[in-house]
């Protein structure tokens, strides 16, 4: 038995078996959302299951990034016109936790949800790679569509994707 060919085998498999790892599927339009949506200043899991029947917008925030920071400031208003039973917007910072402590209580923002995505976790899931990021999710719990940077015509297409979602399924 040619033991060299066997261990050859087995590091391309084992190569093969943590890139496809590496490469799994991102959340996208049609996948459900997941159970988790970060940790709240106390450190709690935020879990997605109370947002049931709402519209939900899930917007990965860091303090450096102007763009996000207008954006929450937007997504507050429609959560206030729209009411927290139609409307949850949940905002995910994505820097170290102290920097997050001191940005959620620094934030002029109070009807939205501002969590803390520790260890990467919502990120990865959503396959986060730039800021702003922003997910809106239907009635159902299926992501609608997904938003990457920031731009008027881009905000225009969310708040039109977010009224129809409003809309739906009343």
């Amino acid at each position: 038995m040619n033991t060299k060919f066997f261990g050859m085998i087995g590091i391309a498999l084992t190569a093969c078996l943590a890139t496809a790892a590496v490469a799994a599927p991102k959340l996208g339009p049609g996948d459900a959302l997941p159970p988790q949506l970060g940790f709240d200043l106390k450190g709690d899991a935020t879990e997605s299951a109370p947002f049931a029947g709402k519209v939900v917008i899930v917007a990965f925030w860091a303090t450096w990034c102007t763009p996000c920071r207008w954006e929450l400031t937007m997504l507050e208003g429609l959560q206030k016109v729209a009411g927290k039973e139609q409307l949850q917007v949940v905002a995910i910072n994505t820097e170290d936790r102290g920097t997050f402590i001191r940005a959620a209580r620094a934030l002029k923002v109070a009807s939205i949800l501002i969590t803390h995505d520790f260890g990467e976790t919502a990120s990865d899931a959503f396959g986060v790679r730039g800021l702003p990021h922003s997910v809106i999710v239907g009635r159902d719990g299926k992501i609608i569509n997904v938003h990457v940077g920031y731009g008027e015509r881009a905000f225009d297409t969310m708040l039109a994707e977010i009224n129809a979602a409003l809309a739906a399924n009343k």
